[in-house]
């Protein structure tokens, strides 16, 4: 296995904190004005929006995580096929 290039890593990793810090500023704006969200209809909206930041999340990050033959974690964008 070759050494990872740390450029494409950075690609991966840098989009991951951002999403993460995107669900948690979202989830803090829901329950901080929830009432108010409640009020006017739209509370049932930004679940939904969290729900598919959520899923999106874990689908980028989750299949990207492969076990080489050794059983360490690689990404699977650095694999090769030989």
């Amino acid at each position: 296995m070759t050494k990872p290039n740390v450029g494409i890593r950075m690609a991966w990793i840098i989009p991951n904190i951002l999403m993460y810090i995107l669900f948690l500023g979202f989830s803090v704006f829901v329950f901080a004005n929830s009432e108010g969200l409640k009020d006017i209809n739209r509370l049932g909206i930004w679940f939904v929006i969290l729900f598919f930041i959520i899923v999106n999340f874990t689908f980028r990050v989750l299949p990207n995580l492969v076990l080489d033959t050794k059983g360490e974690v690689v990404n699977s964008i650095m694999m090769n096929d030989s």
